[in-house]
């Protein structure tokens, strides 16, 4: 026979071993643990005898032990605020939001340079950016980051080629002999607000 432990009350995910057989009539637990802040209690049982009750256990908030991304970032087009910007919380160990001020970093892995206000101080244990951008267009993916705690990254997304917004002299021109064609012709690229080559325009330069 083995004795079993259930959460009971506000927070009903105990972790930890739950069935334990009793050596020399005991059942020494050792790990057991409520994630969640609030109130619990602890139920006893084993097979046929009579379940017993704990007296009540008070979780409380912990150390802020990592970043948390609540919500995921998605892309727009090079130079344009991300279409849907990201918001990362600080957690214990637990998951439970630390409410202490902490400033949060958000960087690109690899590619790129994040513009924007990329670092933020927690409000209510949450950064909420509100106009981050990237130029290049590519597969991305953010980190976010902050003193002493644990990282957390992004899904990837994309930034995406956006319209035409300015033009670029690729190669300047050079002029050859009077009445004859220059030596050397320019060449104008057309770029998108991230500098990014907008290859499928239509129209003419002029």
């Amino acid at each position: 026979p083995t004795v079993s432990v259930m959460g009971f009350g506000n927070s009903t995910n105990l972790l930890g071993t739950l069935h334990l057989p009793p050596v020399g009539g005991f059942a020494n637990f050792t790990d057991l643990r409520f994630n969640l802040v609030g109130s619990s209690r602890i139920v006893f049982m084993m097979d046929s005898a009579v379940p017993i009750l704990s007296t009540t256990i008070n979780v409380t908030v912990g150390p802020a032990m990592s970043l948390e991304l609540v919500v995921e970032p998605l892309g727009s087009s090079g130079g344009l605020p991300f279409s849907r910007q990201p918001a990362v919380a600080v957690v214990d160990l637990g998951g439970n939001t630390v409410m202490q001020p902490h400033l949060v970093v958000a960087s690109p892995v690899a590619n790129g340079t994040t513009f924007g206000n990329n670092s933020l101080l927690t409000v209510g244990g949450l950064a909420n950016f509100t106009n981050l951008l990237l130029n290049q267009a590519s597969s991305h993916k953010l980190v976010f980051t902050s003193s002493g705690l644990v990282p957390v990254m992004s899904q990837p997304f994309s930034v995406a080629v956006g319209p035409a917004f300015s033009l670029v002299l690729g190669t300047q021109p050079v002029a050859g002999n009077g009445g004859m064609v220059f030596a050397t012709m320019p060449r104008v690229d057309v770029h998108d607000r991230g500098g990014n080559l907008v290859s499928t325009l239509t129209g003419t330069v002029g």
